[in-house]
């Protein structure tokens, strides 16, 4: 099946606005601007909710910039300019995802006591915000990927919003949201155009499938605990 891709620079007027960037900064103020308004619902400090989220923030750039400098140090001290642009491609997803839980690590551990018990519940706050914000930023990759995975992630923030109502422990729309998003990412990778592991499967469909599972397992050990 073919789908169309989004282009890589969008004409709006005299303006030549490149999607990739645009894309990301819209997509990570989304995220930041509806997790923070999600605080109250989720009975969650609007002030430790920001603090999170800037560590969040700090840490998935800096994740995904440092590991794309590591794959080519040498690209990027002829022409440091590139420090600017937007990682692509998996090895900055895998960075990005490090440097979040690094932040988060942080966060939990530094400032005031008792910021570790308020985790789960302040990544629950943050679960769909961040579904949303993805659909926006993934408009921006460059390839047939785009739209399924932006259509797949926009229903995985209105599911997360309809689960929210049947939440039993802290923690559980956060690892619901780990869940529908391994499976976003399996379905969409099925349009990418890069290479494949066997059978079809690429190493990001097997990496998401798997962290889905393992969120899967954890929460239905957390619910079983929660009815002991």
């Amino acid at each position: 099946m073919t789908v169309p891709a989004v282009p890589d620079v969008l004409q709006v007027g005299p303006l030549a606005l490149p999607t990739a960037p645009l894309a990301l900064i819209l997509g990570l103020a989304l995220w930041y601007s509806l997790s923070l308004r999600s605080a109250e619902r989720w009975k969650v400090d609007s002030a430790l909710l920001e603090g999170l989220l800037n560590h969040l923030l700090v840490g998935v750039v800096a994740g995904a910039k440092l590991l794309e400098v590591a794959r080519s140090p040498a690209s990027f001290l002829g022409s440091p300019r590139l420090l600017l642009s937007v990682p692509k491609g998996n090895l900055p997803l895998l960075g990005a995802l490090v440097g979040a839980l690094l932040g988060a690590a942080i966060w939990a551990t530094t400032g005031a006591r008792g910021r570790g018990a308020v985790l789960p519940q302040a990544l629950d706050a943050m679960a769909g915000p961040l579904a949303a914000g993805l659909a926006v930023a993934d408009l921006g990759g460059g390839d047939a990927r785009a739209l399924p995975l932006f259509g797949g992630f926009l229903l995985a923030a209105l599911a997360l919003e309809v689960l929210r109502r049947q939440t039993t422990f802290a923690g559980h729309t956060a690892l619901a949201a780990v869940v529908l998003g391994g499976l976003v990412m399996v379905a969409a990778d099925f349009f990418r155009p890069g290479p494949t592991v066997v059978a079809g499967i690429s190493l990001l469909q097997f990496i998401a499938a798997l962290a889905g599972v393992a969120a899967y397992a954890a929460a239905r050990w957390l619910e079983a605990k929660q009815g002991e």
